[in-house]
């Protein structure tokens, strides 16, 4: 599956200093205390008011900021937005599924059923069908530093970059193609390992281009890389592909991971393109990717099976062809 990404639509929500990511992943929700004094059970439309009127804070700068967030909450996110919150050095990642609404249900700690872990409050929710969580420090550090704001709720569009390529092996946004490899292993990389799929990309991209592999076209390749090598660590690839055929580079960019991890499998059909699928495959030999990929440990960011909440979602605008 390749995730043609949105760069809107990115929230996060998170409420008692973070303390509630667990019941949220629990009970597959979100919500916040700051609407808490207009307590009408049910449907939201209900309410149709000033929300400054319902709103506690120390100052009136307090207030107005937690009237904006509870706007953001009940108007501005929509479902098929992709919900974030955070906890315990964890980042959760997942889609907004219909409108908000006041609940009186309880809540509970950690999530676990407890009458003496009961929560007070936090009557303004919203529904989340939750996918991948990961550890925060695994992240970029311009999106760590954007995680520490101190609202409750919030945009991190400025960062969709960032968020997507932690979490998808493969995205595309308008022309650009970007590929994510974790690198499990703790050893240092070896130079050639990096230079064998640097060099494979750049074929791909060639061929997708459907420019012939000298020397001089190959210097003209969009192909970025950059690494971070924590442990674990991360490749992150991007290439600029219009005007090109990006059937080709998929099947390309699949063999990195196995066909069966993107979805891939059948695609290979037509006598017309089996000439050019043998060439990928014989690039793929050539730079011998597999072995390159096996010693440092190079693997998919997340576990794919968490990505299918991503598929019918708004920020994935190829859902209807996956």
């Amino acid at each position: 599956m390749i995730f043609d990404v949105e760069d809107s639509g990115y929230w996060v929500v998170r409420a008692d200093k973070n303390t509630l990511h667990k019941s949220f992943i629990h009970g597959s929700f979100v919500a916040i205390k700051h609407f808490d004094s207009f307590n009408i059970f049910g449907d939201i439309k209900k309410y149709n008011g000033p929300i400054e009127k319902f709103v506690n804070g120390d100052s009136e700068s307090s207030i107005r900021s937690k009237a904006v967030q509870v706007d953001t909450f009940i108007n501005r996110i929509n479902p098929g937005d992709m919900a974030i919150t955070v906890g315990d050095g964890k980042i959760s990642f997942g889609v907004f599924e219909g409108p908000s609404f006041f609940s009186n249900e309880p809540i509970y700690y950690d999530g676990e059923i407890d009458n003496e872990n009961i929560i007070e409050g936090f009557f303004l929710r919203r529904k989340v069908k939750w996918g991948p969580t990961i550890d925060r420090y695994t992240v970029s550090k311009n999106l760590i530093k954007a995680l520490f704001a101190h609202q409750a709720v919030f945009s991190l569009d400025s960062y969709w970059k960032d968020i997507c390529q932690r979490i998808f092996p493969v995205f595309k946004h308008k022309d650009n193609i970007f590929i994510t490899l974790a690198i499990g292993s703790e050893k240092p990389i070896d130079a050639i390992d990096i230079a064998s799929l640097i060099n494979y990309l750049i074929d791909v991209e060639m061929i997708a281009k459907s420019v012939e592999l000298t020397a001089d076209n190959r210097r003209e390749s969009s192909t970025k890389l950059r690494a971070d090598f924590n442990s674990p660590g991360f490749l992150f690839a991007e290439q600029i592909l219009d005007n090109a055929n990006t059937y080709y580079a998929i099947i390309g960019y699949a063999m990195l991971f196995g066909n069966k991890h993107l979805g891939m499998d059948g695609i290979i059909t037509k006598n017309s393109r089996e000439k050019i699928v043998e060439f990928i495959i014989d690039r793929f030999k050539h730079h011998d990717i597999a072995h390159h990929l096996s010693k440092p440990d190079a693997k998919k960011p997340v576990d794919e099976n968490d990505l299918t909440v991503f598929k019918d979602s708004k920020i994935n605008k190829s859902k209807d062809d996956n």
